[in-house]
């Protein structure tokens, strides 16, 4: 139920990853994975997923597949964007984007209502979209050392750091 590769020099896994389905905490934070084979949508009870420290410049839209995630872990990659399938992520409660290059994210994160701590520190945003305002259960948001001019409104309960 648990697999382990965290600081080796992985730089690709293999699509039969998608085959251990009863996996729940995956971590391969600390590697030199360049992308993700879309089979990792096929690890329908992962709950922990951590792939900090890599070198991602995207996400498959199977990502959107992982609905029992509760923690994902991408801080410090090379992220340009999101794909909106992360709005599918329902279970969502912690989600760590710090360190990345992203210049915006997808509306569709306004859907994850379960979301209680979402960390986008240091990266390019310009913009929030209007749909973080959904985002009730929201507690901490890392919104530092980017380039937003205004943040949506109903955010202000949010511990903003």
């Amino acid at each position: 139920k648990e697999l382990f590769l965290t600081a080796n020099r992985i730089s690709r896994l293999p699509v039969e990853i998608g085959d251990l389905n009863s996996l729940e905490q995956f971590y391969i934070d600390d590697n030199l994975l360049l992308q993700l084979p879309k089979e990792i949508g096929f690890l329908s009870e992962l709950k922990q997923l951590g792939l900090a420290n890599n070198k991602l410049t995207q996400l498959p839209g199977s990502l959107g597949h992982l609905t029992e995630l509760k923690s994902l872990y991408l801080s410090g990659n090379q992220l340009k964007s999101l794909p909106q399938e992360i709005g599918n992520l329902s279970k969502l409660e912690n989600l760590f984007l710090s360190d990345n290059l992203l210049t915006s994210v997808p509306k569709e994160m306004g859907k994850l209502k379960n979301l209680k701590e979402l960390n986008l520190y240091n990266n390019r945003l310009t913009q929030l979209p209007v749909e973080f305002s959904d985002l009730s259960n929201l507690e901490n948001l890392g919104i530092g050392k980017n380039e937003l001019k205004v943040i949506p409104e109903r955010l202000n309960r949010v511990h903003i750091y």
